[in-house]
């Protein structure tokens, strides 16, 4: 063998050799990336401004952590209490938080105050967050230490509230809310609980408020508010637990904004949500039709000849011009099967709700078929609110029946109409309704109740009980499921009533439940007890 061949055996034998020991090496050190890291920041204590300092007045506070951080939403997450006159700075670099404290800035004396970080602080990399960490310090010679905690709820639906702020204050002054930023302060979670930590003994106030302006003054129309009627005195044996009812504030209503379109709608947005349709002048004359819908008002009217008009509504003058902007489709008159029954009573009517208003319709195309395929005579009126239509009949029971609209039988304005449409839906005979019977426990001898029954969201049937009346039956019900509000009438006007502090009066009692589903051909009875109206403390939840 020459000595080339030689030379190129032992450079292939030597290259093999190096490859098979680097496979061996990546085969036992594989890299995995390791574990995820799930673990939040943590502060390093020895290199950070020492918390729960006492005699301090700090200028700038630093935080330094064992990992890169980020600051998420600082300003909603954030809270100082008690509150300072200016926004801090919170700067954000690598493993370190700096506080800086605004130029002029005078911290209470003798008052132990929280940095509260909520949810803001969060390792780079993964996103961890590092829940509710808190600095304390106290301007004085020793840190407060008692705490109070709560929820949150609406006066109504009982539903938690998120960010609402809950304050304290140490002026006992019935106008100290509208006049002066609170001693302490926390904002609620998702579940509508808040807890005020590191508080002094002292006696407060306490109010909890949507501070929409973010001033922590009731000021402003639109924000909510709830409140205890006594003081809380704070000792280390004080029940701290709260409940707040939170009520909408009754301003009267004002319109926040306006929204016109093509097809000659209107909705005006309110507030709040509004009771009765206000007062409303065009400077045209022009028919409409005007619908309530929680906290919005829509108005149909006919655009014909119309190039722009006023509408006059509650000291407001609105400048109103249809747009001219087409559709790819028109718009159409629809069936609205929200509002729309598949079952009836053989005492109703069967009610065809829509979604736009009804002018104008003929009656003699439209046709009404039984389970035989038999025409059947009828009467149709427009309802009130102009988007329903009333089917009656002598109706037979047990039996589906069928409407038939051919297209162009329904118009509204501005010649809307629609398509063919159908329905269906069935009269049920006494045998397949039931009755419900409802006797009621513990009525104070001084009160008024209003019992109302609902299906979904609709009023069904309304009454008044007391401790003379206090038994009702219901018959004719279809076989379901019912929910039903009760409520305290304390002044006796037959509905539910917001709050109002500068009478120092609270929201209305009210209470919703479920009762047990009810059967076919079946007599429900049960008993229900007005204590679902009570509270189980009623000093702890502002009643």
């Amino acid at each position: 063998m020459d000595s080339n061949n030689s030379s190129f055996l032992k450079y292939i034998l030597y290259s093999s050799l190096c490859i098979l020991l680097l496979w061996a090496c990546a085969a036992q050190g594989r890299l995995t990336g390791g574990d995820e890291d799930i673990d939040p920041p943590k502060v390093r204590i020895e290199k950070s401004t020492p918390n729960f300092q006492t005699n301090f007045f700090p200028n700038k506070i630093e935080l330094e952590f064992d990992e890169f951080i980020t600051l998420s939403n600082p300003l909603k997450e954030i809270a100082i209490s008690p509150p300072l006159l200016k926004i801090p700075q919170f700067n954000a670099r690598g493993k370190k938080i700096e506080i800086v404290f605004p130029e002029g800035e005078e911290l209470k004396s003798d008052a132990t105050y929280s940095i509260n970080f909520g949810g803001a602080i969060k390792d780079l990399r993964e996103g961890n967050v590092l829940k509710n960490y808190s600095y304390v310090f106290s301007t004085g010679d020793y840190l407060d230490s008692l705490s109070i905690s709560g929820k949150v709820v609406d006066a109504f639906s009982k539903e938690p509230i998120e960010d609402v702020v809950v304050m304290l204050y140490d002026i006992l002054s019935d106008s100290i809310i509208y006049k002066e930023r609170p001693f302490y302060f926390a904002k609620t979670s998702k579940q509508g609980s808040f807890k005020i930590n590191n508080i002094k003994n002292d006696s407060f106030r306490i109010f909890a408020l949507t501070d929409q302006n973010l001033n922590y003054i009731l000021d402003q129309e639109g924000e909510s508010l709830a409140f205890l009627d006594s003081l809380i005195i704070l000792t280390d044996s004080t029940n701290s637990q709260f409940q707040l009812e939170l009520f909408e504030i009754n301003f009267p209503p004002k319109i926040i904004e306006t929204n016109v379109s093509p097809e000659g709608r209107i909705v005006l947005a309110f507030t709040q949500e509004i009771e009765s349709i206000p007062d409303i002048q065009f400077s045209e004359n022009l028919d409409y039709t005007s619908v309530i819908e929680k906290d919005s008002l829509r108005i149909w009217y006919d655009t014909t000849g119309i190039s722009a008009l006023q509408l006059y509504t509650l000291g407001d003058t609105l400048k109103i011009k249809p747009k001219k902007k087409k559709r790819k489709t028109p718009y159409s008159i629809t069936i609205d099967k929200s509002k729309t029954p598949t079952q009836i009573t053989g005492t109703d009517s069967f009610k065809l709700s829509f979604n736009y208003p009804i002018v104008n319709f003929e009656k003699d195309s439209i046709r009404l078929r039984d389970t035989s395929d038999v025409l059947v005579d009828f009467d149709a009126t427009i309802l009130k609110d102009r988007r329903t239509l009333a089917i009656s009949a002598r109706f037979k029971k047990d039996i589906p029946y069928n409407i038939e609209i051919p297209d162009s039988t329904i118009y509204s304005y501005n010649g809307i109409t629609h398509d063919s449409l159908d329905t269906r839906f069935t009269v049920l005979g006494p045998e397949k309704l039931g009755t419900i019977n409802i006797t009621f426990e513990d009525i104070p001898s001084d009160s008024q109740i209003v019992f109302i029954l609902l299906d979904k969201e609709e009023e069904l049937f309304k009454t008044v009980v007391s401790s003379q009346k206090n038994q009702i039956s219901i018959p004719n019900l279809i076989p379901k499921t019912y929910d039903f509000y009760l409520l305290e009438d304390t002044n006796k006007n037959g509905k539910w009533d917001t709050g109002d502090y500068t009478k120092k009066r609270q929201a209305e009692k009210i209470a919703k439940s479920q009762l047990e589903k009810l059967r076919e051909n079946w007599e429900l009875s049960t008993t229900i007890s007005l204590s679902i109206l009570n509270f189980e403390n009623d000093e702890a939840k502002g009643k």
